[in-house]
């Protein structure tokens, strides 16, 4: 077990070796269940719980080091590596700032979490501001991105994997599928980078 988290009468422990998150009834730390199975990568080093029992976790040696997943078990948000390059500690404060600990570079990131228009989570810079034109969505779907000139976008599925990238100037497409083939229905996440690198996140559902 490498993290630990108590959220109203529950005690959650994470587990680095199942790549899961056991939730514990309390007191009398008893009734084990799986509450969340991580995918795409191992290595869970800590986890913080939101207002919504979502969960970010914190995983050294991995692409994205800080993820959301949802009770799906799906990743719904990350933070931008480049932000937060190392974490293998995390927790939200009662304001719901995340607070994540970087033992590499010797600090401690106090990181404030955006709501976007469609109601995720977000992290990064004021600026600029995405949105998608049918969400979930059916075949393509498009993202109207206001505030910035150019973008880079990608297209990550739930394991980080990037489908598909482009440069947007107001709005980018994607037809829906990977490397020709159509994408499998589920959870996805738009990535969208600005100019002055900031950065910006939204969770897409192909149906």
């Amino acid at each position: 077990m490498t993290g630990l988290e108590i959220s109203g009468s529950y005690l959650y422990l994470s587990s680095v070796n199942q790549n899961a998150c056991y939730r514990y009834s309390m007191p009398g730390v008893s009734g084990r269940t799986i509450y969340r199975t991580y995918v795409g990568y191992s290595q869970t080093k800590d986890i913080a719980i939101n207002s919504e029992n979502h969960i970010w976790v914190a995983a050294n040696h991995a692409t994205h080091t800080l993820r959301l997943y949802n009770a799906s078990n799906q990743m719904i948000d990350f933070i931008e590596p480049s932000l937060v390059p190392y974490a293998t500690g995390v927790t939200m404060d009662p304001e719901g700032y995340l607070w994540v600990a970087d033992p590499v570079n010797d600090k401690i990131y106090k990181i404030e979490l955006l709501t976007s228009i469609e109601g995720e989570e977000t992290a990064g810079i004021p600026g600029f501001s995405i949105r998608a034109g049918a969400n979930p969505f059916v075949g393509a779907v498009t993202l109207f991105i206001e505030g910035m000139s150019t973008a880079e976008v990608e297209i990550l599925d739930i394991s980080g994997r990037t489908v598909a990238s482009g440069t947007a100037r107001g709005a980018f497409i994607w037809d829906g599928t990977c490397q020709g083939v159509p994408a499998p229905s589920g959870g996805y996440i738009a990535l969208v980078r600005g100019e002055s690198g900031n950065v910006r996140t939204l969770s897409l559902i192909k149906l």
